[in-house]
């Protein structure tokens, strides 16, 4: 489910236009607590990028 998750999400975010979405991957995607709900981590994609 979380792979599913993953993918959706990365094609989803990719269509989006938006400067700081287009700066930031999907690191990962966990069960939280359970597979009914996923924790989703973005992470910068470079160093030096300002998220504020």
């Amino acid at each position: 489910m979380c792979r599913q998750v993953f993918d959706a999400l990365a094609y989803a975010l990719a269509e989006l236009d938006d400067p700081l979405i287009d700066e930031l991957v999907i690191a990962s995607v966990t069960p939280a607590p359970s597979a009914a709900r996923v924790l989703v981590t973005l992470v910068p994609s470079r160093e030096g990028i300002d998220l504020e």
